[in-house]
C-alpha cells in the first residue's frame, strides 16, 4: 500500500524512528536515469568509502562549497544501483535533495530538469520514493509498506521457485525440503523482491 506523505511527516515518523535505533535508510538510485546513475557511482566509488558524504559531493565543485553540509559518512555500495550510509539519519531527505541537485549541476541540468531522478530509501521492508523536479518541490515522498498478505504471496512464489530448481533434486519429498529451508535467507529474498518491485511500480507511475 502506497501513499503520499509530507516530507516533515515522514522525516519526524519514519526517519525519527530509525535514527533513535541507530539505522539509516538505504539510498537506492535504480531507477535513475543511466547517465545519473554512472554519475553517483563515479562520485561514490570504493576509493570514497569512509569519506563524509558532504566532501564527496563537494569535491566535484568549488572547494568551499556544500550543497550537503549535515553529518552522514559514505560506507559502501550494497549494489549496482544502491549506496550504504552512517550517520545520515533524519537528514536523509536533506542527502536525497543535494544528490539530486549535484547530479543536474553536473549534467546541466537545474534549469531544464529533463534527467529523471527519483531517489528511493529503503528499510526493513518499507520503501519511500523522492522525486525533486518542475512537479515536486520537496514537500512530499511517496511511502510505501507490504501488506502481510503481498509478503505471504512472495514468500510463496520464492519457496515454490527454490523448490523447483533444487530442492526437489536433493529431497525426497516438499517436507524434508521445508524443513531445511534457511528462513533467514527467504525472509531477505521476500523484502529484496517486493522492494525492487514496488520501487519500479511507483516510479513507472511517475514517468
Amino acid at each position: 500500500m502506497s501513499y503520499k506523505e509530507s516530507t516533515d511527516e515522514f522525516i519526524s515518523t519514519i526517519l525519527a524512528s530509525l535514527d533513535s535505533s541507530n539505522l539509516d535508510p538505504v539510498i537506492d538510485y535504480s531507477e535513475a536515469d543511466k547517465v545519473a546513475q554512472e554519475l553517483i557511482d563515479q562520485a561514490f566509488s570504493a576509493d570514497n568509502q569512509g569519506k563524509e558524504v558532504s566532501a564527496i559531493l563537494s569535491s566535484f565543485n568549488e572547494p568551499d562549497y556544500r550543497i550537503y553540509n549535515k553529518s552522514g559518512i559514505f560506507d559502501h555500495g550494497i549494489q549496482d544501483g544502491e549506496l550504504s550510509t552512517s550517520k545520515i539519519g533524519i537528514n536523509a531527505i536533506e542527502f536525497c535533495k543535494s544528490l539530486i541537485h549535484f547530479v543536474r549541476e553536473q549534467l546541466n541540468d537545474l534549469d531544464k530538469q529533463e534527467v529523471f531522478m527519483p531517489i528511493a530509501l529503503k528499510w526493513h521492508v518499507g520503501v519511500a520514493v523522492f522525486v525533486l523536479d518542475a512537479n515536486n518541490d520537496g514537500s512530499s515522498i511517496i511511502v510505501s509498506e507490504p501488506t502481510e498478505s503481498q509478503l505471504d504471496k512472495l514468500e510463496g512464489e520464492i519457496i515454490d521457485e527454490e523448490w523447483q530448481s533444487w530442492g526437489s533434486k536433493e529431497y525426497e519429498n516438499r517436507d524434508d525440503f521445508m524443513n531445511e529451508v534457511e528462513w533467514g535467507e527467504i525472509e531477505v529474498a521476500v523484502r529484496d523482491t517486493w522492494q525492487s518491485e514496488e520501487i519500479t511500480r511507483i516510479t513507472k507511475e511517475l514517468k
